[in-house]
């Protein structure tokens, strides 16, 4: 995973994965230590994503119950992402669940069956922006600005498996997440959603490719805000992993466009090379 907030050091997740007799031992504790960010998973959502994974190939169709967890065994090491130290920050642990859990299926696939599949989108990318809305046509009674904060989570694709493609455009593993309408979107903030597509050959090549990713491109009509965006898997060494030959899946990106305003052609921006990105 990256880090990119506190070192260029990338952040690895290990998973081996034992199976004797009836029961299943999943040991994390060679994860590395526990970071000055958000990005530490405490202890609970590990146990979680791993008992969410080792379902996912040994019973995905039996309704969840204690039976199910208690043949399978977790060993964490204190101190690491997998199981940080209080007062370690965890705002941004849903990150790390989703890698998690594609670690863990990973190590499975070799005795996944049928039910083995390629990496899957984990890099959760968020697009949160708040301000005041100055609009002219949205100024208050009393000619105060009104305060506006939108948020949006964008999906991807699920790693392709033997005899299928993966799923299009969905918020994988333990996210429960939708992308939010631009209906939603532009009647709350004044955020306008010029474009949303699946990005075409995003899913990696192979037998059966991978899901395809989303592109959504948003234009802000105030003047001003604070903008947070972050997503992961944006780098070659971190991309959705390929299964039995098939190759990674596409990386995903954050693209700024300072002054790209309403009726201006991306041509009249900046004059960046890459002003007609999204």
């Amino acid at each position: 995973m990256e880090d990119d907030v506190t070192t260029e050091t990338p952040i690895r997740l290990h998973a081996a994965v034992t199976v004797a007799g009836g029961d299943i031992t999943v040991d994390v504790s060679g994860t590395d230590d526990q970071r000055a960010n958000g990005m530490n998973c405490p202890e609970a959502s590990t146990l979680s994503l791993i008992h969410y994974a080792v379902k996912c190939i040994l019973a995905p169709d039996l309704p969840q119950n204690q039976g199910c967890d208690r043949p399978v065994h977790v060993k964490t090491k204190r101190g690491t992402v997998l199981d940080p130290i209080r007062p370690a920050a965890v705002s941004v642990r849903h990150i790390t669940q989703q890698a998690l859990a594609d670690v863990v299926l990973k190590a499975l696939s070799p005795v996944a069956g049928e039910y083995g599949a390629a990496g899957c989108h984990t890099s959760f990318p968020s697009f949160v922006l708040g301000g005041f809305d100055d609009r002219p046509e949205m100024r208050l009674d009393d000619g105060s600005q009104p305060y506006y904060v939108i948020a949006d989570i964008i999906g991807g694709g699920m790693g392709g498996a033997e005899g299928l493609d993966g799923l299009n455009a969905i918020d994988s593993h333990g996210g429960n997440c939708a992308i939010l309408s631009a209906e939603i979107m532009e009647t709350l903030s004044p955020v306008r959603v010029r474009e949303t597509v699946l990005v075409e050959g995003s899913g990696g090549h192979g037998k059966f490719r991978g899901g395809l990713g989303i592109r959504r491109d948003y234009e802000v009509l105030a003047s001003d805000g604070i903008l947070t965006g972050y997503c992961q898997q944006t780098r070659p060494d971190t991309a959705p992993w390929g299964l039995h030959g098939g190759g990674t899946g596409g990386l995903a990106a954050l693209h700024p466009q300072p002054g790209h305003a309403a009726g201006r052609k991306p041509e009249e921006q900046d004059g960046r090379p890459d002003a007609q990105e999204r």
